[in-house]
C-alpha cells in the first residue's frame, strides 16, 4: 500500500493570510472540502489572497448544507473525509443536478483513482502534495470552460425563463423585469423547491458578503415586486417566504 503522506507534505503554500488590502473581490466564490486543518487554512488563505471568497467544509454534511444554502463558481473536494467517501459526496452532489466544477484534491494517487473520480462526475483531479499556483491554474482552466451544463430555459409550473434572451414568461404574457429582478428569479429558480436564504441572494445577486438589515430590506422590497409580477390573477402563488430564513420558488403543494 502507498504511503498517505503527512498533512504538513500535503500542501506547498507561499501565499499570504488573507486577501491583500484594497484588492476588490472577485466575485468568485469557492467551497473548500478539506478535513486537514492545516490544508483547508493554507487553500483558504492562499485563494483568498487571490481576491476569491471561501466557504470550508470539513465533512460530507457540512458540505452538503453549504450547497443546500448557497451556489459556487468552484468546489475543491478531498476524497478521504471523516464521515464519508468524497466520491459518494460527489455522486449526490451530480444526482441532484449541482453541476459546478469539481476539482479533486487528494492523496490517492493510483491510476483506478483517477479514473474513478474523473468517471464519477470530477472535472479535474490533482494529487498531493501540489503547488498552490498549480491549483490556481486549474481553476482557472475550469472556470475558462463554457457552461453547457445549465439549461437555456428553466421552467417551475407555468413560469418560464430564457437564459438566452432573458425572457420571462407565465402562461405566454411576457414579464418585463429590471436586472436585479431577472437576476434574484434566476437564482430561485435555480433552486426551485429549496429555501434561498437572504444571506445567498445578498452574494449571488448584489455580490454583497457583508449581510446588513438595510440589504435585507432591499432583497425584501425586490422579491416583493417580482411576486407581483409573477403572480397574474387567477394563477397558483409560486415565491412563498420562509420566516426567518429566506424564500422558497415552488407551486404549492409540490
Amino acid at each position: 500500500m502507498p504511503r498517505v503522506p503527512k498533512s504538513e507534505e500535503l500542501f506547498r503554500l507561499s501565499a499570504g493570510p488573507g486577501r491583500p488590502p484594497g484588492v476588490e473581490p472577485s466575485g468568485i466564490r469557492a467551497l473548500v472540502i478539506e478535513d486537514e486543518p492545516k490544508v483547508a487554512d493554507a487553500l483558504r488563505r492562499g485563494l483568498q489572497s487571490e481576491a476569491i471568497d471561501v466557504s470550508l467544509a470539513h465533512t460530507v454534511e457540512g458540505a452538503l448544507r453549504h450547497v443546500d444554502h448557497d451556489t459556487f463558481d468552484v468546489i475543491l473536494l478531498d476524497l478521504m473525509l471523516p464521515d464519508g467517501d468524497g466520491l459518494e459526496l460527489l455522486s449526490t452532489l451530480r444526482s441532484r443536478h449541482i453541476q459546478t466544477p469539481v476539482l479533486v484534491l487528494t492523496a490517492r494517487d493510483a491510476v483506478d483513482d483517477r479514473i474513478a473520480g474523473l468517471d464519477g462526475g470530477a472535472d479535474d483531479y490533482l494529487v498531493k502534495p501540489f503547488a498552490f499556483e498549480e491549483v490556481l491554474a486549474r481553476i482557472r482552466a475550469l472556470l475558462r470552460r463554457p457552461n453547457f451544463t445549465e439549461p437555456v430555459r428553466l421552467a417551475v409550473a407555468d413560469l418560464e425563463m430564457d437564459l438566452s434572451t432573458r425572457q420571462v414568461t407565465r402562461r405566454g404574457r411576457s414579464i418585463d423585469l429590471t436586472f436585479r429582478e431577472f437576476e434574484l428569479l434566476h437564482v430561485l429558480m435555480r433552486h426551485q423547491g429549496r429555501i434561498v436564504s437572504r444571506g445567498m441572494l445578498a452574494q449571488c445577486v448584489w455580490r454583497d458578503t457583508a449581510r446588513s438589515t438595510t440589504l435585507d430590506n432591499v432583497i425584501d422590497v425586490h422579491v416583493a415586486r417580482v411576486r407581483r409580477k409573477i403572480d397574474l390573477s387567477g394563477a397558483a402563488k409560486l415565491i412563498h417566504t420562509v420566516r426567518g430564513v429566506g424564500f422558497s420558488l415552488r407551486l404549492e403543494g409540490s
